[in-house]
């Protein structure tokens, strides 16, 4: 039986949201993390993206962001249970966002007791 995931996210209580490339990353009080994709452009990227996605904060093992330069970049969301999401960031417009919404994330999960280790950030291209 599939489960709606939309309908299990309270969007009455979201904290913070942003727009990447191929889905909308919106982030709510209950510490849920909630993979919108639609729109034209996300329709095609979903065999990829393995369509919308909700996890905890608590889920959450690693944040990876890869700053865009010659190559799109990307925010990878790696659960400790071995799922991967990710949403593109195709031009530097979007890393202001993607940077709130890690040290939203990152925030909770210190409240939460969690460590910080699990984050990192990879590939800065010096400016």
């Amino acid at each position: 039986m599939k489960m709606n995931k939309k309908k299990e996210f309270d969007f009455g209580k979201v904290s913070y949201k942003f727009r990447a490339k191929n889905g909308t990353v919106f982030l709510n009080s209950m510490d849920q993390v909630y993979i919108e994709r639609k729109g034209w452009f996300d329709y095609p990227y979903q065999f990829f993206t393995r369509g919308e996605t909700l996890f905890s904060v608590d889920e959450i093992g690693e944040i990876v962001i890869k700053e865009p330069d010659m190559v799109r970049g990307y925010m990878d969301f790696i659960l400790k249970d071995g799922r991967k999401a990710r949403v593109w960031l195709t031009h530097l417009g979007y890393m202001p966002m993607a940077r709130k919404m890690e040290k939203m994330i990152t925030a909770r999960m210190n409240r939460s007791g969690k460590k910080r280790n699990g984050l990192r950030k990879t590939d800065q291209s010096p400016k």
